[in-house]
Protein backbone atom coordinates (compact mmCIF):
# COMPACT_ATOMS: atom_id res chain seq x y z
CA UNK A 1 0.00 0.00 0.00
CA UNK A 2 2.29 2.45 1.20
CA UNK A 3 4.22 2.25 -2.56
CA UNK A 4 1.28 2.13 -4.56
CA UNK A 5 -1.96 3.35 -3.88
CA UNK A 6 -1.05 5.05 -0.31
CA UNK A 7 -3.23 8.11 -0.41
CA UNK A 8 -6.23 6.28 -2.14
CA UNK A 9 -6.30 2.69 0.37
CA UNK A 10 -4.75 4.54 3.89
CA UNK A 11 -8.52 4.80 5.06
CA UNK A 12 -10.00 1.65 4.32
CA UNK A 13 -6.60 -0.06 5.78
CA UNK A 14 -6.74 1.64 8.42
CA UNK A 15 -10.78 1.09 8.96
CA UNK A 16 -11.19 -2.33 7.41
CA UNK A 17 -7.89 -4.43 7.81
CA UNK A 18 -5.77 -2.98 10.96
CA UNK A 19 -8.30 -3.23 13.26
CA UNK A 20 -9.05 -6.89 12.74
CA UNK A 21 -5.49 -7.89 12.51
CA UNK A 22 -4.70 -5.97 15.38
CA UNK A 23 -7.56 -7.86 17.25
CA UNK A 24 -5.75 -10.77 16.20
CA UNK A 25 -2.93 -9.81 18.32
CA UNK A 26 -4.96 -8.79 20.89
CA UNK A 27 -6.39 -12.10 21.76
CA UNK A 28 -3.37 -13.72 21.91
CA UNK A 29 -2.30 -11.60 24.59
CA UNK A 30 -5.11 -12.70 26.73
CA UNK A 31 -4.09 -15.71 26.62
CA UNK A 32 -0.82 -15.24 28.45
CA UNK A 33 -1.13 -16.06 32.18
CA UNK A 34 -0.90 -12.18 33.65
CA UNK A 35 -1.81 -10.74 30.44
CA UNK A 36 2.17 -8.73 31.05
CA UNK A 37 4.11 -11.64 29.24
CA UNK A 38 5.47 -11.22 25.52
CA UNK A 39 4.21 -12.63 22.51
CA UNK A 40 5.64 -16.13 22.44
CA UNK A 41 5.72 -16.46 26.25
CA UNK A 42 7.42 -15.22 29.36
CA UNK A 43 10.80 -14.67 27.57
CA UNK A 44 11.61 -11.60 25.26
CA UNK A 45 12.02 -12.94 21.88
CA UNK A 46 13.06 -11.81 18.29
CA UNK A 47 9.07 -11.71 17.43
CA UNK A 48 8.80 -9.25 20.18
CA UNK A 49 11.05 -6.40 18.27
CA UNK A 50 9.05 -7.04 15.57
CA UNK A 51 5.82 -6.45 16.39
CA UNK A 52 6.38 -3.43 18.89
CA UNK A 53 8.31 -2.01 14.79
CA UNK A 54 4.90 -2.77 13.08
CA UNK A 55 3.00 -1.63 16.04
CA UNK A 56 4.94 1.73 15.95
CA UNK A 57 4.71 2.01 12.09
CA UNK A 58 0.82 1.53 12.24
CA UNK A 59 0.53 4.51 15.17
CA UNK A 60 2.14 7.19 12.24
CA UNK A 61 -0.55 5.90 10.11
CA UNK A 62 -3.20 6.02 12.51
CA UNK A 63 -2.46 7.42 16.31
CA UNK A 64 -5.37 5.66 17.64
CA UNK A 65 -4.92 2.39 16.19
CA UNK A 66 -3.83 0.53 19.67
CA UNK A 67 -6.85 2.97 21.79
CA UNK A 68 -9.55 -0.26 21.08
CA UNK A 69 -6.52 -2.95 22.57
CA UNK A 70 -5.95 -2.72 26.13
CA UNK A 71 -3.60 -5.10 26.06
CA UNK A 72 -2.22 -4.60 23.24
CA UNK A 73 -1.47 -0.80 23.40
CA UNK A 74 0.15 -1.70 27.54
CA UNK A 75 2.44 -4.50 25.37
CA UNK A 76 3.66 -1.91 22.92
CA UNK A 77 4.24 0.46 25.99
CA UNK A 78 5.91 -2.04 28.14
CA UNK A 79 8.41 -2.83 24.89
CA UNK A 80 8.75 1.30 24.61
CA UNK A 81 9.92 1.31 28.53
CA UNK A 82 12.54 -1.84 28.29
CA UNK A 83 16.25 0.06 28.39
CA UNK A 84 17.73 0.61 24.97
CA UNK A 85 14.80 0.69 23.44
CA UNK A 86 13.48 3.50 24.88
CA UNK A 87 16.55 5.42 24.17
CA UNK A 88 16.37 4.25 20.81
CA UNK A 89 12.75 5.32 20.11
CA UNK A 90 13.77 8.85 21.86
CA UNK A 91 16.84 9.28 19.39
CA UNK A 92 14.14 8.15 16.53
CA UNK A 93 11.48 10.89 17.55
CA UNK A 94 13.90 13.47 18.51
CA UNK A 95 15.12 13.13 14.29
CA UNK A 96 11.87 12.35 13.17
CA UNK A 97 13.05 9.71 10.92
CA UNK A 98 10.48 8.46 7.87
CA UNK A 99 9.41 4.97 8.13
CA UNK A 100 10.54 4.77 4.25
CA UNK A 101 12.25 6.95 2.03
CA UNK A 102 9.51 8.45 0.08
CA UNK A 103 8.38 10.94 2.56
CA UNK A 104 5.06 8.70 3.70
CA UNK A 105 3.84 9.05 7.07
Amino acid sequence: MIYQAYYTEKDSYIKDILSVELAKFEKLLVTRDDEKNFILGDKISYVDFVLFEELDIHQILDPHCLDRFPLLKAYHQRMEDRPGLKEYCEQRNAAKILVNGNGKR
